[in-house]
């Protein structure tokens, strides 16, 4: 937060919930300072739909037998702070109104944000939906899916 005086107030959360510690002087924060500042600086200067672009992110899914080599990648890559993979299940035998529901095959918090998964619960040579739940630096959150098809 900056006051119109140009004092400046930036506390940790997590560590000091109750805001007691004022950390903006501090000179190991620096580079995050300088990214708050370009994003808002980003923010003050978009209108419309600018102000809402997506990130430049896609779902690779590439087979190789039954497991497939999933990643997220694109230009805004390096923003990525976490990646789950999840596949769509069908609803069960009788129950032709229950919603689908989604697995988790994996979490990934590595900068390379890929996985070998396998498709569970999915039926062999079955069409399913693979989604990439994505968490950016800046606090957005996007979900990339693609259809697939399992082996047979």
């Amino acid at each position: 937060m900056e006051h119109v005086n140009g004092e400046r107030e930036l506390y940790d959360l997590e560590n000091d919930p109750d805001e007691l510690v004022n950390v903006a002087i501090d000179p190991a924060l620096a580079p995050l300072r300088n990214a708050m500042a370009l994003r808002l600086a980003a923010l003050r200067g978009c209108a419309g739909s600018s102000c809402r672009a997506k990130p430049a992110l896609r779902l690779d899914a590439a087979r190789r037998r039954c497991l497939f080599n999933v990643a997220v990648r694109g230009a805004d890559a390096r923003a990525i702070e976490r990646v789950e993979f999840l596949v769509r299940r069908r609803p069960r035998r009788g129950s032709p109104d229950a919603p689908t529901s989604f697995r988790r095959l994996a979490r990934d918090v590595k900068p390379d944000f890929r996985r070998r998964v396998r498709a569970a619960g999915v039926l062999p040579g079955r069409r399913f939906l693979l989604r990439a739940r994505v968490r950016l630096d800046d606090g957005r959150a996007v979900t990339i899916d693609e259809k697939r098809r399992t082996c047979r």
